[in-house]
């Protein structure tokens, strides 16, 4: 929306040239990255077009039969920022800022784990990439305060927590991500 937004903006002020960020880092891995990609190209070439019929025709070709779980999860987040006109998304958002509570998370998940089960191949690890968000976001709420116990520096994460933080960091590692944030 906000995407869709500005590039009208920066029309209707007369600005005849963009440069847009958000791709992400070397490695790739950004949340949504090819989405963003793919949206800004279209949107660059024609700011007045609609940008939600753009991501529907971008779904289906990228997550394949997972495509309506992660259209469910865009609206989830989406919805949230429409309906809360003080929330204001960062790039610098921590894991604990309000659009990570488990009112948002939750649904968000369970749609994400709905999708998962229709895919294999590389559908599925995209898929698994774009969870890994929420995962993150998730799991280092769980670690808690860490605190120095013996000559251990520890958060407080369960057992379970820290086998699942373990399968992220295989999934992005295999997938070449080189950063959890921008540096």
């Amino acid at each position: 929306d906000e995407l869709h937004g500005n590039l009208n903006l920066y029309k209707k002020s007369g600005v005849r040239g963009l440069f847009i960020q958000g791709m992400g880092e070397p490695g790739g891995g950004a949340e949504s990255m090819a989405l963003r990609g793919w949206v800004v190209s279209r949107l660059l070439w024609n700011p007045d077009q609609a940008v939600w019929p753009l991501v529907d025709e971008f779904l289906p070709a990228y997550y394949g039969k997972a495509a309506a779980g992660v259209r469910r999860y865009l609206d989830i987040f989406h919805e949230a920022v429409r309906k809360d006109r003080t929330l204001h998304l960062s790039l610098f958002d921590v894991p604990t800022a309000r659009q990570f509570a488990p009112a948002l998370v939750k649904p968000a998940e369970k749609a994400l784990d709905e999708a998962e089960e229709l895919v294999r191949g590389a559908e599925k690890q995209r898929l698994q990439l774009l969870r890994s968000s929420l995962r993150y976001a998730r799991l280092y709420q769980a670690a808690g305060e860490f605190a120095l116990k013996g000559d251990i520096y520890k958060g407080s994460a369960k057992p379970a927590d820290q086998r699942e933080f373990a399968g992220v960091v295989r999934l992005w590692k295999r997938a070449l991500i080189q950063r959890v944030q921008e540096a």
